[in-house]
C-alpha cells in the first residue's frame, strides 16, 4: 500500500490524500476457504489455516513468500497462532481446530523439506495436543447450587430474626429451641440433598472451538471458547502429550468399551458398540479429553466468537454470535478472571450477524466490528479517564413506572389482506406444509426401502449360486411390475412424441449440414508425411462435380449431337438425290441404246432419244477436253523444289519491313471464319476444362491416398518384424543388446476420417 499527498496550487484548498493499493503476489496454497493467516514474531515464516483441514507454512523474503508445505492437521481450522519463543528462531504454532481441539506443530525450514514432487510434510508430528472435556453441566451445577445456598442463608436469616423477635416477646422453651433447630436442619438436609442429587452431562458432539488466544500474562496457557453445548464461557487449558498413534487409540478405547460392558447390568439391550481402526483415525479421537483449568463465565448461554484486549488491559472487547458487542472491565490488567462492570450494545443482525473481527483505532477512540452479516461498524468509544468519570458521578437511576406509549403501524396499502384472509392463508400454508413434509417423509422411507432392497440384492450375489435367488423371485407382485413398465413405455412413448418435432427439425438440419458440407465433398485434405525425413505432401480437399455441371455437360452434348445429326443427315440427303438423278440418266441412256440398236425410233419419242444422245455425247466430249487440258496442265506443273522468284521477292521484302500483319488489337482486324468462337463453343471449352481440372485433381489425391496406404501397409510390415524381433531376443543371452525398431505412427492429420 501507498501513501500520498496530491498538492494542491491554491493556498485555500486542502491536499488531497490517496493510498494506492498494488498487487505483490498471488499464491493459491488450499483448495477451500482460508480461515486465520499469522506471521511469527521476527516476520520471517508465514502460516494458514484453512477449512480444507491443512495448515500451510512459507518463509519471508522481503515482501515475497515462498512455499515451505503443509501439514494435513485433521480438521477445519478456527485459527493458527505462533508460540513466542526466544530460544527458537522459527518457533511453534498453535492450531485450534473446529473439532474442539488443540495441537501444536513445529515450523519446519527450507532446507529440511523436499519439494521435488509435493509440498506435504510427511515427516512431521504435533509436539503437544489439548481435547476438552465439557465441564459446563458441572459449572452451572455450581452456580445453581450456590444460588440455592444463597436463597438458603436468607431464608435462614429471616427465619432467625422472626424467632429472636418472638423471643423477646415469649421466652423459648428447651423443647420449642429443639423443635425449631430439628426444622431448620431438616431444610438444610433438603437443600444439600437437592444438590447432591446431581450428575454431570455431556454433549452427543463434541462442541467446535470457535476461537482461542494465547494467555498474555502466560504463554504457557491459552484460552478457548466454544460453540454448542458449552458455549458462554472462557476456558483457560494448557498443552499435554500429543496425539496417541491410531493403535494406541484403538486399545484405548476398545478397553474403554470393555469396561463399560462389563459395568452394565444384564438387562442391558443396546451394549456399547465396538470402534474400529477408521474411527480412530481422527485427530481429537487420538488426544485424551481433559478438563480446562480454569473457566470464566460470560454470559452463560452465546457463544464468544472474538474478543480483543485495549492498550491498557483493563478492558476486553467481546463480540458473540447474536451480533452483540460487551466491553467487559477488568479489575487486574490482562485477566480474565477479574470481570467487574461491563455494557453491552447490538449493532450487528442477532441471527446472521456473528461479530468476526473486533479492533481499535491507534488511540483507542474508536471501535470498529465486522460482522457475519455483511456489515462494517464504526463506533465512537469512551476513554478509560471518562469512563471512571462517568462510573463515579452517575449511578443506576430506578426507571419511571409511566409506560411510553408505542408505536403501531396504520395500513395504508388498500390492498391489503384482512384478518380473514391472512388466517385462510395462514391454513393454507399449514396445509402446504404438511403435505410437502408427508411428501418428503414417504421420499425418504422409499429411498430407505430402495437402499434396503439394493444391499438384499448385492447381499444374494455374493451367495453361492445352489442358494441365491433368482430375479424372478424378487418380483413378489409381477402385475405391479407390468404395471410400472407399462407406465414407463407410455411416458418414453409421449416424450418421443412431445419432441417428435424437435428431433424432426434436428434431422433435417443435420441432413442439410451433411448435404452441404459432406456429401458433395470428392477427397478430404490428407497430409502425408516421410518416415525419416520432415518432408510431407498433401491433398487437395475438392468437391465433386456438382449437379448443374453434370447437367450442362450433358445439354451441351445433346445438342452438338444434334447439330452432327443434322449436318450428316443434309449431306446424305444430297449424295443420295445425286446418285439418284445419275442412275436414272444412265439407265436412261442405257434403255435408249438398247432400243434403237434393236430398231430405230420413229416420232416424237425418238426426236426426244435422240437429243439426250447427243447430250451425253457431248458431255463425253467435254470430259474429254478437260482430261486433256489437266494433262497439259500437269505437264507445266514445276518441280517440288522449285521457288517462285516472285514469291522470294516478297518473303525478302517481308523480311524487310516485317510488321505488316493486323493485329488482333487492331481496328482493322478481322477474325477468320475458322477462329470464330461462339456462346456454345465457348461454353463447351469451359465445360472441358472445369471437368478436365477436377480430373487432374482427383487423380493427384487418389495418389496420395495411395501413398498414405502405402505407408500404412510399410507400417503394418514393420510392426510384424518388430514383434519377431521381439521373439527372437527372448532366445538371445541377458548381456545381448536389446534391438528394436522405432516404428513411427500415423499422424490425426494423416487419417481424418477417423
Amino acid at each position: 500500500m501507498h501513501f500520498g499527498e496530491n498538492p494542491e496550487p491554491d493556498p485555500t484548498r486542502k491536499a488531497k490524500h490517496f493510498a494506492l493499493l498494488d498487487l505483490g503476489q498471488a499464491l493459491k496454497p488450499h483448495v477451500k476457504s482460508v480461515t486465520s493467516m499469522a506471521y511469527n514474531k521476527n516476520a520471517t515464516y508465514f502460516v494458514t489455516g484453512s477449512e480444507d483441514e491443512t495448515i500451510f507454512f512459507f518463509s519471508v523474503s522481503g515482501k515475497m513468500l515462498s512455499p515451505i508445505g503443509f501439514f494435513n492437521v485433521g480438521g477445519a481450522v478456527a485459527k493458527v497462532e505462533w508460540i513466542p519463543s526466544r530460544d527458537e528462531e522459527r518457533g511453534d504454532v498453535l492450531v485450534y481446530l473446529r473439532l474442539g481441539c488443540v495441537i501444536k506443530v513445529s515450523c519446519p525450514s527450507m532446507d529440511e523439506v523436499d519439494h521435488s514432487k509435493s509440498f506435504m510434510l510427511a515427516n512431521i508430528q504435533p509436539t503437544g495436543g489439548f481435547n476438552l472435556l465439557s465441564i459446563k453441566s458441572r459449572l452451572l451445577h455450581d452456580e445453581d447450587s450456590a444460588e440455592k445456598l444463597r436463597r438458603y442463608e436468607n431464608e435462614k436469616k429471616n427465619r432467625m430474626e422472626i424467632r429472636k423477635a418472638r423471643a423477646e416477646r415469649e421466652p423459648e422453651t428447651e423443647e420449642d429451641a429443639q423443635r425449631l433447630d430439628d426444622e431448620e436442619e431438616l431444610i438444610r438436609q433438603g437443600v444439600m440433598s437437592e444438590i447432591a442429587d446431581w450428575a454431570p452431562t455431556y454433549p452427543s458432539e463434541p462442541s467446535p472451538i470457535a476461537y482461542g488466544t494465547l494467555d498474555p500474562n502466560d504463554p504457557n496457557y491459552f484460552w478457548v471458547s466454544m460453540d454448542n453445548f458449552d458455549s458462554g464461557y472462557l476456558y483457560k487449558c494448557r498443552l499435554s502429550d500429543p496425539p496417541m498413534s491410531v493403535q494406541d487409540a484403538f486399545d484405548r478405547a476398545k478397553a474403554e468399551v470393555q469396561k463399560m460392558a462389563d459395568l452394565a447390568t444384564e438387562n442391558t439391550s443396546n451394549p456399547p458398540e465396538m470402534p474400529t481402526l477408521e474411527d480412530m483415525e481422527a485427530i481429537d479421537k487420538r488426544l485424551i479429553p481433559s478438563e480446562p483449568v480454569e473457566a470464566a463465565r460470560v454470559n452463560g448461554r452465546t457463544t464468544i466468537t472474538y474478543w480483543k484486549f485495549s492498550g491498557s488491559g483493563k478492558r476486553l472487547l467481546i463480540g458473540m454470535k447474536d451480533g452483540t458487542i460487551r466491553v467487559q472491565l477488568l479489575e487486574r490488567p490482562f485477566d480474565m478472571t477479574s470481570f467487574s462492570g461491563y455494557w453491552n450494545f447490538r449493532m450487528h443482525d442477532c441471527t446472521r450477524g456473528g461479530v468476526n473481527r473486533i479492533t481499535l483505532s491507534h488511540d483507542e477512540k474508536f471501535l470498529m466490528s465486522i460482522g457475519d452479516d455483511g456489515t462494517f461498524f464504526l463506533c465512537e468509544l469512551m476513554s478509560e479517564e471518562l469512563q471512571n468519570k462517568e462510573i463515579t458521578e452517575f449511578r443506576a437511576r430506578i426507571p419511571s413506572a409511566y409506560e411510553a406509549q408505542l408505536n403501531v403501524d396504520d395500513i395504508a396499502d388498500p390492498k391489503a389482506q384482512s384478518i380473514e384472509q391472512a388466517k385462510q392463508k395462514a391454513e393454507y400454508d399449514r396445509l402446504i406444509s404438511l403435505a410437502e413434509q408427508k411428501k418428503a417423509e414417504t421420499r425418504k422411507k422409499v429411498t430407505e426401502l430402495r437402499l434396503r432392497f439394493r444391499r438384499l440384492k448385492e447381499q444374494n450375489e455374493r451367495l453361492p449360486e445352489r442358494i441365491r435367488l433368482s430375479k424372478e423371485d424378487f418380483n413378489l407382485v409381477p402385475q405391479i411390475r407390468d404395471d410400472l413398465l407399462k407406465d414407463r413405455a407410455s411416458k418414453i412413448d409421449l416424450v418421443y412424441r412431445e419432441t417428435a418435432w424437435l428431433s424432426e427439425k434436428c434431422r433435417l438440419a443435420l441432413e442439410k449440414l451433411h448435404n452441404t458440407f459432406r456429401k458433395p465433398l470428392d477427397f478430404e485434405r490428407v497430409v502425408v508425411h516421410a518416415f525419416c525425413t520432415g518432408h510431407c505432401v498433401a491433398s487437395v480437399r475438392t468437391n465433386r462435380l456438382s449437379e448443374e455441371h453434370n447437367e450442362a455437360k450433358h445439354d451441351l452434348a445433346r445438342i452438338k449431337a444434334e447439330r452432327l445429326a443434322r449436318t450428316l443427315h443434309l449431306e446424305q440427303r444430297t449424295s443420295q438425290l445425286e446418285g439418284t438423278a445419275i442412275r436414272a440418266a444412265n439407265l436412261e441412256a442405257s434403255r435408249s441404246a438398247a432400243e434403237g440398236s434393236q430398231q430405230q425410233m420413229k416420232g416424237a419419242r425418238g426426236l426426244r432419244i435422240a437429243r439426250q444422245l447427243h447430250v451425253l455425247e457431248e458431255t463425253q466430249r467435254k470430259r474429254r477436253a478437260r482430261r486433256e487440258q489437266w494433262a497439259t496442265l500437269l505437264a507445266m506443273k514445276p518441280a517440288d523444289d522449285y521457288e517462285d522468284p516472285e514469291d522470294l521477292k516478297a518473303i525478302a521484302q517481308a523480311k524487310e519491313r516485317m510488321g505488316d500483319f493486323k493485329l488482333k488489337s487492331s481496328q482493322d482486324y478481322v477474325v477468320p471464319e475458322r477462329a470464330t468462337l461462339n456462346a456454345f463453343e465457348a461454353k463447351l471449352r469451359l465445360v472441358e476444362m472445369v471437368e478436365e481440372a477436377f480430373k487432374l485433381r482427383h487423380e493427384f489425391n487418389a495418389s496420395v491416398v495411395a501413398l498414405r496406404d502405402k505407408k500404412k501397409k510399410i507400417i503394418e510390415e514393420l510392426n510384424k518384424i518388430d514383434v519377431q524381433l521381439e521373439e527372437l531376443q527372448d532366445f538371445l543371452p541377458q548381456n545381448e543388446a536389446l534391438l528394436r525398431l522405432r516404428i513411427p505412427g500415423l499422424l490425426p492429420e494423416e487419417f481424418p476420417e477417423k
